[in-house]
C-alpha cells in the first residue's frame, strides 16, 4: 500500500520506529517529531518541552485518515495493534467511526479500555502505544497508576473478569477451551493485575483468588483450561511485583488443574516469583500470625500460628479432639473454608521462609533488624490477613554458624538490642591465607608437622600450578610411574 511521504512519516512516529528522540513518559516521539521546542532552550528544563501548533495539526489530518485503513484492515488484526489506530483516529478526528469498528472485533473488557483511551488526548494515547521504548518493564506500573482513570478501570476490569469466570463455572456461559478471554482482553487483564500488585491493593486477594481458580479448571471433566493464556500472564506479571496472595493463588491453581503440563510450568514460575519476593520484604512479611476465632454453631474454631499453623475446635473451655459431628453435618461449607484458610496460611509462611533464605544468601548483609520489625498495617478485610498477633521472629530460617535469629521477650516483634554479627562465610571464600600459613609454619617449627612432608606438599602444589600454566608437557604426567 502506497502512502504519501507525510503519511509514512506519521506512521513511523505513531509506531515509535522513527529516528526522533523519545522522552517517555513525559513526551512522546509523535510530539517530538511534529512539534517545535518551547521554553526558550532553557538548559535546566528536563525533559525538553515540545508543542504541536495548529498549522501542523491541520496538515496531518489527511495523512492520518489515509493511515486508518491500513492500521485497521477489515479482514485481519491491526498490524500495529489497536492503540496505534486510536492515535491516528485522534489526529484525524475519527474517534466515533474507529470506535464503532473496534466494537465489532474485541470483547467488552478490551473495549472498556479503548473507551478510556478515547477520553485522553493524542499525546497520552501516543505514550500508551510504546510504554518504555527500551522494552524494559521497570516503571510501567508506576506510570499506569498515574494515568487518569486507569486505576479505577483496572479494578473494574478485574471485577468483570471474575464475574465472567463465575458465570462460566456455573454453566451460564457455554464452555470452550481457551476461549474465556481473547488475546486483547488477556493483555488488558495483565496490565490490571500488574497495577494492582504494584499498589498492593487490599481488594486484590478477593478478586485474584476466584479468578485464578476459575481459569485453571474447566467446569466440565475436560483437562483443558478456560484460559491458560491468562493464567500464565498473571504468573509473568507477578514476577515483577510478587505478593504472598498471588503465590497462594497460583499454587492453588496448580493443585486443582487437570492439565498435565500446567503444574510443572507454574512451579518454574513460582520459583522465580518467590526469589523476587525477597526484594519486596515489606510485602513478604505481611503473613497471618497470632490467633483468630470463628464461632460455628455452638462451637468455636481457633486458628493459631504459635509455631505450626493449626485449626482446633473448642466447646466452651474444653478443646475437642476433632471436628464436632454437629458442625460437620450442619456447617460443611464453613469447615471447608477454615481448612482452606489454614492451608493458605501455611503456604504463605513457607513462602516467607524461602524469601528470607534468598535474602540471607545474598552478597550483602541481610537487614535482620528491619526484617524482624513488623510494619504497622491497617486491618484488611481478606480473611487470610485477619489473623493478627506475634510469633514471626521465631520462624527466621537458617543457622548462622552457632547463632540463630531468636525472638526477644516481646514475641518476635524485634530482635534483642545490640550489634548483630556478620554471618560467617562458608567455604574457601571465608578464609584468609595469611593466618593459616603462619599457623602452619609455627607447627612445623615446633615439630608437630614434618617439615619435609610439608615441603613435599609445597613442591607438589608448585608442580600442579606449572601444569595449569603450561610449564610442563600436558600430554605427559609429571609423576614418574616406572624405573629410570
Amino acid at each position: 500500500m502506497e502512502f504519501s511521504p507525510l503519511a509514512r512519516r506519521l506512521l513511523a512516529l505513531i509506531t515509535g520506529t522513527a529516528d526522533d528522540a523519545s522522552y517517555w513518559p513525559d513526551v512522546s516521539q509523535l510530539t517530538v517529531g511534529l512539534g517545535t521546542p518551547v521554553g526558550g532552550g532553557d538548559a535546566d528544563s528536563w525533559p525538553p518541552r515540545f508543542e504541536i501548533d495548529e498549522r501542523m495539526r491541520q496538515r496531518v489530518v489527511e495523512p492520518a485518515r489515509e493511515l486508518i485503513g491500513f492500521l485497521l484492515p477489515a479482514d485481519r488484526e491491526p498490524p500495529h495493534g489497536r492503540f496505534c489506530v486510536l492515535v491516528a483516529a485522534g489526529l484525524a478526528g475519527m474517534d466515533t467511526e474507529v470506535r464503532a469498528m473496534l466494537a465489532e472485533r474485541y470483547g467488552p473488557i478490551a473495549l472498556a479500555e479503548i473507551d478510556l483511551l478515547l477520553g485522553w488526548d493524542v499525546e497520552r494515547r501516543a505514550l500508551f502505544v510504546v510504554p518504555r521504548p527500551d522494552g524494559h518493564p521497570s516503571g510501567v506500573a508506576e506510570w499506569l497508576a498515574g494515568l487518569p482513570g486507569y486505576p479505577a478501570f483496572a479494578r473494574t476490569a478485574l471485577e468483570s473478569a471474575v464475574a465472567r469466570v463465575e458465570a462460566l463455572q456455573a454453566g451460564e456461559i457455554p464452555y470452550l477451551a481457551e476461549e474465556a478471554f481473547d488475546r486483547a482482553e488477556t493483555s488488558v487483564l495483565g496490565r490490571a493485575v500488574r497495577l494492582a500488585l504494584f499498589r498492593d491493593d487490599d481488594r486484590l486477594p478477593g478478586l485474584l483468588d476466584p479468578l485464578v481458580r476459575g481459569i485453571a479448571v474447566a467446569p466440565t471433566q475436560a483437562r483443558t483450561l478456560p484460559s491458560q493464556r491468562l493464567l500464565f500472564e498473571i504468573a509473568r506479571v507477578a514476577e515483577a511485583h510478587p505478593t504472598p496472595e498471588v503465590i497462594s493463588a497460583l499454587r492453588a491453581a496448580g493443585r486443582i488443574t487437570r492439565h498435565g503440563g500446567v503444574p510443572n510450568r507454574l512451579d518454574r514460575s513460582l520459583k522465580r516469583i518467590e526469589a523476587a519476593l525477597a526484594n519486596r520484604l515489606e510485602v513478604a512479611f505481611r503473613v497471618p500470625d497470632g490467633r483468630v476465632r470463628q464461632a460455628v454453631g455452638d462451637h468455636t474454631a481457633v486458628i493459631s500460628t504459635d509455631g505450626e499453623v493449626e485449626l482446633s475446635w473448642w466447646q466452651g473451655d474444653k478443646r475437642l479432639r476433632s471436628v464436632p459431628a454437629a458442625v460437620r453435618r450442619e456447617h460443611p461449607d464453613e469447615v471447608k473454608r477454615l481448612r482452606e484458610l489454614v492451608r493458605q496460611t501455611r503456604q504463605q509462611q513457607a513462602t516467607l521462609d524461602r524469601a528470607l533464605e534468598a535474602g540471607i544468601g545474598g552478597e550483602t548483609d541481610p537487614p535482620y533488624r528491619r526484617l524482624a520489625v513488623r510494619r504497622a498495617r491497617p486491618a484488611l478485610p481478606h480473611p487470610a490477613r485477619a489473623v493478627q498477633g506475634a510469633g514471626l521472629g521465631g520462624r527466621v530460617p537458617g543457622a548462622l554458624g552457632d547463632r540463630r535469629a531468636r525472638p526477644a521477650g516481646d514475641g518476635g516483634r524485634r530482635l534483642a538490642s545490640g550489634p548483630l554479627p556478620r554471618p560467617p562465610r562458608r567455604g574457601p571464600r571465608g578464609h584468609r591465607p595469611g593466618p593459616l600459613r603462619a599457623a602452619h609454619r609455627g607447627r612445623v617449627a615446633a615439630g608437630v608437622v614434618d617439615g619435609g612432608a610439608a615441603a613435599g606438599v609445597q613442591r607438589g602444589h608448585a608442580r600442579c600450578r606449572s601444569v595449569r600454566g603450561g610449564g610442563l608437557d600436558r600430554g605427559r604426567s609429571p609423576v614418574r610411574r616406572g624405573g629410570a
